[in-house]
């Protein structure tokens, strides 16, 4: 049977937060379950897309064994009672896999839809996989492709530039609850390209930042870009008490904000109301916090009401990038159907071709060293027309057969002439370095933009 695309996994539509934390793969984690998932029964190949809003997991293989053994492996890596995913889950095969692979690259399966850093997210899930050795030619196609198609939406249509983000969705938050954010203390839980965005927010609106970050030197960076300071993620306790927002983003396993963190400052801070923006996943965040008087806390989905006031907005765009996801999907289709039968007609054309070679020398080892270099070349010659003559009919049919996905004439053609076919390993390398740069062309768009 031939490798097919499919996807298991969970996202903000089929799962909440809570669950979600339960599944997502930090960069250790998924060193140790990558070569564990292309291990499984009817996996040949794998990517994991491990973000706030989605665990999806990419596989080319058996459509009908590989969901049901992935399935399997995600509640058992992740400690999970048997069938606690099971209504959560989506599985997608086929067509279904690559046009959801390619509207997710694009930002249009997002919370925010256009959001800029998920084409980022998902360049870096295939860059893992890739120095892992788990993806082979069928995912490096589909990637491929779900890049250039990422790189239309951003080229062609307005939204990837004119969409809003989860950090600016909280920072939206924020004001919405205390009206001007001049002169407000907000403290931003480190330091990455999400808090990076709302420190830009946050600065622009005239708030007090502070950076707290375990590593000081990024907090340091962070803050001096933005006129804030920064502190080490130690001090936060004390840096609750004088904070009117907290917004929290980082790759920590468990809360680095806690209830009772909360609620020990809360004399200090005179009661006075705080907002805390988790927008981490796993949450970062106490749950129980939201229970505490004057505090307010946000986790990522709570963020999806203050994104929809913004979706009509891209109403339009979104509508034309979606029409650009489908046609790159036929694309792709047309490109896998032109390509499958390349392999055995390469394999095919080499052996015969070797053949005729072989026996081309016989002759003239028996005509001697009295054959002029130009009888030489013609005997050559008609040996490799007899090839091509005799192939031109079957690679016609073998390339129809390809285009109609008739795998049956193809593996009947390898069978008879005993041919092993199976990716170069040079090529897979070569395809997978092309989908990166993509994904970087792609990402410069929204640079240019």
């Amino acid at each position: 049977m031939s490798r097919v695309l499919c996807c298991i996994g969970v996202n903000h539509k089929s799962a909440p937060v809570e669950l979600r934390e339960q599944v997502a793969f930090d960069v250790a984690a998924l060193e140790t379950a990558l070569p564990q998932l292309r291990s499984l029964p009817g996996v040949d190949e794998v990517v994991v897309v491990s973000t706030c809003n989605r665990v999806e997991v990419y596989v080319a293989g058996d459509p009908d064994r590989a969901p049901a053994e992935v399935a399997a492996f995600l509640h058992r890596f992740h400690d999970l009672a048997p069938g606690a995913l099971d209504e959560h889950l989506i599985h997608r095969a086929a067509d279904d896999a690559v046009l959801h692979l390619f509207r997710v690259a694009s930002a249009l399966d997002a919370i925010v839809v256009g959001e800029p850093q998920i084409l980022g997210q998902v360049k870096e899930a295939f860059f893992h996989s890739v120095r892992g050795g788990t993806v082979g030619s069928t995912v490096t196609r589909a990637f491929h492709r779900a890049f250039s198609a990422a790189k239309r939406v951003r080229t062609e249509t307005g939204v990837a530039t004119s969409a809003a983000n989860v950090s600016s969705a909280g920072v939206q938050l924020a004001t919405r609850i205390f009206g001007d954010l001049a002169g407000l203390g907000c403290v931003l839980v480190g330091a990455g390209d999400m808090a990076e965005l709302a420190a830009r927010h946050f600065s622009k609106a005239g708030a007090r930042l502070t950076v707290a970050n375990r590593s000081m030197e990024k907090a340091a960076r962070l803050a001096q870009d933005h006129g804030g300071v920064a502190r080490d993620l130690a001090e936060l306790p004390r840096l609750l008490i004088e904070a009117d927002v907290v917004l929290v983003s980082t790759a920590a396993p468990s809360f680095v904000i806690t209830a009772e963190m909360v609620h020990a400052v809360a004399r200090a801070r005179r009661y006075r109301p705080l907002l805390l923006v988790d927008i981490s996943v796993p949450r970062n965040v106490d749950p129980g916090a939201a229970a505490l008087a004057n505090t307010y806390l946000y986790d990522v989905d709570d963020l999806a009401s203050v994104v929809d006031e913004n979706r009509q907005k891209r109403l339009a765009e979104a509508v034309r990038a979606e029409e650009i996801v489908i046609e790159e999907l036929h694309k792709a289709k047309k490109e896998i159907a032109e390509k499958r039968a390349v392999p055995l007609i390469k394999a095919l054309r080499e052996k015969l071709t070797a053949m005729a070679e072989a026996e081309a020398q016989k002759t003239l080892g028996v005509l001697g060293e009295g054959t002029s270099e130009k009888q030489k070349k013609s005997v050559q010659a008609m040996a490799q027309a007899i090839i091509n003559k005799a192939l031109h009919e079957p690679l016609t049919r073998l390339k129809a057969a390809a285009a109609a996905d008739d795998d049956a004439l193809i593996a009947a053609a390898a069978l008879l002439f005993d041919l092993e076919i199976d990716d170069d390993a040079a090529s897979a390398a070569a395809a997978a370095e092309r989908a990166l740069k993509e994904a970087e062309a792609a990402e410069a768009v929204k640079e240019a933009a």
